[in-house]
């Protein structure tokens, strides 16, 4: 959800720069390159998350279980995880 607010802040910012004729029509083609890397960020995290979570090998749910227990007890990475998770700068 917060990726699609994003998403229509940045694009509705440009649109009304654009039709208040503060910048000109070709600076709505910087959308793509500013989201897209975005997007595909969240497809791999999403990505990760998802392997992470329906890992199958005992092994690797053990790993990944002691890593989030670590992770959680440390704040600032705490912090950060919740922030990536939420889509927001870090």
């Amino acid at each position: 959800m917060n990726i699609s607010m994003q998403d229509a802040c940045l694009l509705g910012d440009l649109l009304a720069d654009v039709i208040a004729s503060k910048k000109p029509d070709t600076s709505l083609d910087q959308y793509e390159g500013v989201r897209r890397p975005i997007a595909a960020g969240v497809v791999r995290t999403t990505d990760l998350m998802t392997r992470a979570i329906l890992a199958r090998n005992a092994v690797t749910r053990g790993l990944r279980d002691e890593a989030l227990s670590i992770a959680g007890s440390i704040p600032v990475v705490r912090r950060n995880l919740a922030r990536r998770l939420a889509e927001l700068p870090a």
